[in-house]
C-alpha cells in the first residue's frame, strides 16, 4: 500500500521510459556508456522506495515486529533468523539489485521507529483521529445522534474527544 499511496509505480514507470529513451539516443550517437549509471541510479533509487514502503508500512501498523515479520514472509525466511553479517559479494551484489538486503530493511524500520519523525507522525495522526471522533454526528459511545459540534453527546453526556 505504501507503494500505491507513493505512487511509486507511476514515477519508477515513467523513470524507466526516460532511461530506455536515453539509453536508444546514446546507443545511435555511440555513447552506451550513459546508459550503465543512469541504471545503477534508477536501481538505487528503487531501492529507497523499499525504505519508503516500508516506513508506510510501520505507519499503518504501529508495530516495527509486524513489519519485520511481514518482510520475513516475503523475503521468504519467516521461520529463519535474519543474518547479522553481510559479506562482501552481497555489498557488491546489492548495487544491482532492485530491492535492499532484508537485514537493512528490518534495521530501517526499527530505527524509525525510533525517531522523532515518526513519533510527530503518530502524535498526528492521534490528534487528527480524536478530532474525527470528536466531529461526527453520532456519539462514538452510545451511537446516538449529536450535533457534529458538540464535544458531549446529549444521550450519555460523555466526552467524544
Amino acid at each position: 500500500m505504501g507503494h500505491i499511496k507513493s505512487r511509486h509505480l507511476l514515477y519508477h514507470s515513467l523513470a524507466n521510459m526516460i532511461a530506455q529513451g536515453v539509453g536508444i539516443s546514446a546507443s545511435f550517437a555511440g555513447l552506451n556508456l550513459i546508459s550503465t549509471p543512469m541504471r545503477l541510479a534508477l536501481l538505487a533509487w528503487h531501492r529507497e522506495s523499499e525504505f519508503s514502503a516500508d516506513r508506510a508500512a510501520l505507519i499503518a501498523s504501529g508495530n516495527p515486529y509486524h513489519v519485520a515479520s511481514m518482510l520475513a514472509m516475503l523475503g521468504g525466511i519467516s521461520n529463519r533468523p535474519i543474518s547479522e553479517s553481510t559479506s562482501l559479494l552481497e555489498g557488491i551484489a546489492n548495487v544491482f539489485m532492485s530491492h535492499p538486503i532484508l537485514k537493512e530493511r528490518v534495521n530501517a524500520v526499527f530505527r524509525f521507529s525510533n525517531s522523532e519523525e515518526y513519533s510527530s507522525i503518530v502524535r498526528k495522526s492521534n490528534y487528527r483521529r480524536m478530532l474525527s471522533n470528536a466531529f461526527t454526528p453520532i456519539c462514538q459511545f452510545c451511537g446516538s445522534p449529536k450535533a457534529i459540534e458538540a464535544i458531549f453527546c446529549p444521550e450519555c453526556r460523555k466526552s467524544q474527544a
